[in-house]
């Protein structure tokens, strides 16, 4: 996934810049970076996809059904799209973190077998 699969969606370059790092760092207004490797290494990839689905109203993020470029047409993702989005931001993790993310189930539990004692 590149940064085409982002500017693809143009939802989220509307608003997140077309690298995902936002704007705030360069002009002291607007959005943060969605690309941060320390917050991305905390979350899970369903939470992303939560995140896109479901937007997050509260701070001014729409959900998947009500994207769009700033003034242009509201428009909906596809499942495809959405997708995409969470690959590309999980790529952005770093290689400890994407493990870490990834690992979703505890191991089970390794258990010792007795030998009858004669």
């Amino acid at each position: 996934i590149d940064v085409a699969a982002l500017n693809d969606v143009k939802a989220c370059a509307g608003c997140h810049s077309a690298n995902g790092e936002g704007t705030r760092a360069t002009t002291g207004k607007g959005l943060g970076s969605i690309v941060d490797r320390s917050y991305l290494g905390l979350v899970s990839d369903q939470y992303l996809r939560d995140v896109v689905v479901s937007g997050l109203p509260g701070q001014g993020m729409p959900d998947f059904q009500h994207h769009g470029p700033k003034g242009g047409p509201v428009q909906s993702m596809t499942d495809a799209e959405i997708t995409s989005v969470v690959a590309w931001l999980a790529s952005h993790r770093t290689p400890a973190a994407t493990a870490s993310a990834q690992t979703t189930q505890p191991q089970p539990k390794q258990t010792e077998t007795k030998q009858p004692s004669m």
